[in-house]
Protein backbone atom coordinates (compact mmCIF):
# COMPACT_ATOMS: atom_id res chain seq x y z
CA UNK A 1 0.00 0.00 0.00
CA UNK A 2 1.26 3.52 0.77
CA UNK A 3 3.85 5.07 3.06
CA UNK A 4 2.15 7.42 5.53
CA UNK A 5 4.16 9.80 7.71
CA UNK A 6 2.60 10.87 11.01
CA UNK A 7 4.08 14.04 12.51
CA UNK A 8 2.85 14.66 16.04
CA UNK A 9 4.53 15.46 19.34
CA UNK A 10 1.98 13.29 21.16
CA UNK A 11 3.60 9.87 20.76
CA UNK A 12 0.51 7.97 21.99
CA UNK A 13 -1.60 9.65 19.29
CA UNK A 14 0.95 8.85 16.58
CA UNK A 15 1.13 5.23 17.70
CA UNK A 16 -2.70 4.93 17.68
CA UNK A 17 -2.85 6.26 14.11
CA UNK A 18 0.04 4.00 13.11
CA UNK A 19 -1.75 0.93 14.47
CA UNK A 20 -4.95 1.78 12.56
CA UNK A 21 -3.12 2.45 9.26
CA UNK A 22 -0.93 -0.65 9.50
CA UNK A 23 -4.05 -2.74 10.12
CA UNK A 24 -5.22 -1.54 6.69
CA UNK A 25 -1.92 -2.50 5.03
CA UNK A 26 -0.13 0.84 4.99
CA UNK A 27 3.49 1.38 5.97
CA UNK A 28 4.05 4.18 8.47
CA UNK A 29 6.78 6.40 9.85
CA UNK A 30 6.57 8.72 12.87
CA UNK A 31 8.24 12.06 13.59
CA UNK A 32 7.74 14.10 16.76
CA UNK A 33 8.12 17.52 15.14
CA UNK A 34 8.12 19.14 11.73
CA UNK A 35 11.91 19.26 11.37
CA UNK A 36 12.23 15.52 11.89
CA UNK A 37 9.23 15.01 9.62
CA UNK A 38 10.84 16.96 6.79
CA UNK A 39 13.97 14.80 7.08
CA UNK A 40 11.79 11.71 6.60
CA UNK A 41 9.98 13.33 3.66
CA UNK A 42 13.28 14.02 1.92
CA UNK A 43 14.62 10.52 2.59
CA UNK A 44 11.51 8.37 2.08
CA UNK A 45 8.97 10.39 0.03
CA UNK A 46 5.69 9.39 1.73
CA UNK A 47 2.47 9.54 -0.27
CA UNK A 48 0.53 11.09 2.63
CA UNK A 49 1.67 13.19 5.59
CA UNK A 50 -0.56 13.56 8.63
CA UNK A 51 0.64 16.55 10.64
CA UNK A 52 -0.43 18.07 13.91
CA UNK A 53 -0.55 21.85 13.93
CA UNK A 54 0.68 22.72 17.41
CA UNK A 55 4.18 21.25 17.85
CA UNK A 56 7.57 22.45 19.06
CA UNK A 57 10.51 23.32 16.79
CA UNK A 58 8.62 23.50 13.48
CA UNK A 59 4.84 23.67 13.71
CA UNK A 60 2.28 22.16 11.36
CA UNK A 61 1.73 25.31 9.31
CA UNK A 62 5.48 25.62 8.70
CA UNK A 63 5.55 21.92 7.84
CA UNK A 64 2.70 22.25 5.33
CA UNK A 65 4.35 25.24 3.66
CA UNK A 66 7.68 23.41 3.39
CA UNK A 67 5.99 20.26 2.07
CA UNK A 68 4.22 22.20 -0.67
CA UNK A 69 7.55 23.63 -1.80
CA UNK A 70 9.69 20.48 -1.80
CA UNK A 71 7.09 17.78 -2.41
CA UNK A 72 3.92 19.26 -3.95
CA UNK A 73 2.59 15.81 -4.91
CA UNK A 74 2.46 14.69 -1.26
CA UNK A 75 -1.05 14.71 0.12
CA UNK A 76 -1.46 16.36 3.51
CA UNK A 77 -3.92 15.82 6.35
CA UNK A 78 -3.76 18.41 9.13
CA UNK A 79 -5.03 17.51 12.58
CA UNK A 80 -5.41 19.70 15.65
CA UNK A 81 -7.04 19.79 19.03
CA UNK A 82 -6.32 23.52 19.31
CA UNK A 83 -9.88 24.73 18.68
CA UNK A 84 -10.36 25.74 22.31
CA UNK A 85 -7.64 28.34 21.97
CA UNK A 86 -9.82 30.61 19.87
CA UNK A 87 -7.96 30.40 16.58
CA UNK A 88 -8.92 28.44 13.47
CA UNK A 89 -5.73 26.40 13.07
CA UNK A 90 -7.33 23.96 10.65
CA UNK A 91 -8.66 26.78 8.48
CA UNK A 92 -5.12 28.12 8.22
CA UNK A 93 -3.87 24.62 7.39
CA UNK A 94 -6.33 24.44 4.49
CA UNK A 95 -5.29 27.88 3.28
CA UNK A 96 -1.64 26.83 3.18
CA UNK A 97 -2.27 23.58 1.33
CA UNK A 98 -3.66 20.79 3.52
CA UNK A 99 -5.81 18.48 1.39
CA UNK A 100 -7.94 17.42 4.37
CA UNK A 101 -8.33 18.48 8.01
CA UNK A 102 -9.57 16.64 11.09
CA UNK A 103 -10.37 18.10 14.49
CA UNK A 104 -9.05 16.06 17.42
CA UNK A 105 -10.43 13.94 18.93
CA UNK A 106 -11.65 11.75 16.08
CA UNK A 107 -12.18 8.05 15.52
CA UNK A 108 -9.35 6.11 13.91
CA UNK A 109 -11.77 5.09 11.17
CA UNK A 110 -12.01 8.78 10.20
CA UNK A 111 -8.26 9.13 9.66
CA UNK A 112 -8.12 5.84 7.74
CA UNK A 113 -11.00 7.01 5.53
CA UNK A 114 -9.29 10.37 4.93
CA UNK A 115 -6.02 8.67 3.94
CA UNK A 116 -7.77 6.28 1.57
CA UNK A 117 -9.82 9.09 0.04
CA UNK A 118 -6.69 11.14 -0.66
CA UNK A 119 -4.83 8.17 -2.10
CA UNK A 120 -7.70 7.29 -4.42
CA UNK A 121 -8.76 10.76 -5.57
CA UNK A 122 -7.05 11.65 -8.87
CA UNK A 123 -8.69 15.08 -8.89
CA UNK A 124 -7.00 16.59 -5.85
CA UNK A 125 -5.44 19.83 -6.92
CA UNK A 126 -2.11 20.51 -5.23
CA UNK A 127 -1.70 24.17 -4.49
CA UNK A 128 1.69 25.80 -4.47
CA UNK A 129 2.29 28.08 -1.50
CA UNK A 130 4.75 30.93 -1.69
Amino acid sequence: MALILIIDDEVAFAEMVTFALRAKGHETAIATDGLKGMEIVEARHPEVVITDILMPNFDGIETIRALKKISPETRIIAVSGGHERGYDYLGSASTFGADAVLQKPFRTSEIVDAVNRLLNDPYIVHRAVS
